[in-house]
């Protein structure tokens, strides 16, 4: 399993995997964890910063690749959707919950 550092990563190895006509799947899975530090907010503040975790596995025929992406605001996933969006396109999309998605790591990284 290759690890990536971008979601550009991601995208290509999408479409090489895809020129070797290769089968496959893209699973998806997004938590959030609470940050170490503890904010104070005013009766204003609905909640504090709330880190979300987007985990993307591509697993195909040809290999796989895994890319996880921290953020704090849904706008931080802006230039990721084009991609995702992109790679959708060339293999289905499950999403998974975050037991299930470990599992299917914990497998791959063992091969």
């Amino acid at each position: 399993m290759h690890y990536g550092q971008s979601f550009e990563d991601m995208e290509e190895f999408a479409e090489k995997a895809h020129s070797k006509n290769a089968t496959g799947s893209l699973y998806v899975n997004q938590t959030e964890t609470a940050p170490n530090e503890i904010f104070f907010g005013d009766e204003d503040t609905g909640r504090s910063n709330v880190q979300q975790i987007l985990s993307v596995l591509l697993e195909t025929s040809e290999g796989s690749i895994f890319y996880e992406y921290r953020f704090f605001q849904p706008f931080d996933l802006e230039d990721a959707h084009d991609i995702l969006e992109f790679v959708e396109k060339l293999f289905p999309k499950k999403v998974l919950d975050k037991d299930d998605f470990e599992n299917k790591i914990n497998v791959l990284s063992q091969k």
